[in-house]
């Protein structure tokens, strides 16, 4: 499935539970791989749908510059040039609050998930869950990351368990690296690939 067809797909998908509910939670990712996907929905959808989302976001970088944030690629690609009074954007850290008190805030406000938007990393990580790294501290939907290998260190996501029971999964592999290491993932079976098993019935993107 590529960009225009997952996008047909989503809205037609996303106007039927409109009908349902009045507020539709959708939960994005960060990273460059997926500014195409948001800049194609900031264009085409219409701006009413934007009124029925709640955005959450799965995993933010601490300690970095903004514009090295995830909350700042989505805001900049996603909600550009939409005024803040016509979207709902959850983020992960508020200003005001220590990490252990936005770890806390958003645990309680993650609510159950109606769509998720998430990319998987080349060294086998989605949100900012690494394998073979635990969290330092896990709560039910969200965990706090050290990852002393990384370029940015200390990271907040959501958890495996919150991963694990989100049903409607789309999973996007775009660009040509990323198709490569999606071609990488089906054909060896490596323990790094680990998190690939929770994406088994989930919808994968390309942008072929």
């Amino acid at each position: 499935m590529n960009i225009v067809t997952f996008y047909r797909y989503f809205l037609k998908k996303i106007k039927l539970k409109a009908q349902k509910k009045q507020k539709i939670n959708v939960m994005v990712t960060g990273g460059n791989s997926i500014i195409k996907l948001y800049n194609y929905i900031n264009t085409n959808l219409d701006r009413q749908l934007y009124h029925k989302i709640n955005f959450f976001l799965t995993d933010e970088r601490l300690f970095t510059n903004l514009k090295d944030t995830n909350s700042y690629t989505v805001k900049k690609h996603l909600f550009n040039g939409l005024n803040k009074s016509n979207y709902k954007f959850f983020e992960f850290v508020q200003k005001n609050l220590n990490i252990f008190e936005n770890l806390h805030n958003y645990n309680s406000k993650l609510k159950n998930i109606d769509f998720l938007f998430i990319s998987y990393g080349e060294d086998g990580h989605v949100a900012s869950l690494f394998p073979d790294l635990k969290p330092l501290i896990n709560l039910k939907n969200v965990s706090l990351i050290y990852n002393r290998s990384n370029k940015y260190k200390f990271r907040l996501s959501i958890s495996e368990h919150m991963l694990k029971k989100i049903n409607n999964k789309f999973l996007f592999f775009i660009g040509k690296n990323k198709k490569k290491l999606l071609y990488q993932i089906r054909k060896e079976n490596l323990k790094k690939y680990n998190y690939f098993k929770f994406f088994k019935s989930s919808h994968i993107i390309t942008d072929s």
